[in-house]
């Protein structure tokens, strides 16, 4: 909760916004039914356009 409005603030400086592979409810299911490992790579991939638009700057 503490960092959504860093994300809303850097969503308004792209044209368009691009997303993850995983959602937050794909998460959830994760956390749900999946092993430690799976939920480890599903939030990779889900903070994956933060971490690639980290890189270019």
């Amino acid at each position: 909760i503490m960092l959504l409005p860093v994300f809303d603030y850097v969503i308004t400086l792209e044209k368009k916004p691009t997303r993850g592979t995983v959602n937050h409810l794909d998460l959830v299911e994760l956390l749900r039914k999946g092993s430690i490992e799976d939920f480890r790579h599903g939030m990779e991939a889900h903070l994956r356009p933060h971490f690639d638009r980290l890189k270019k700057k």
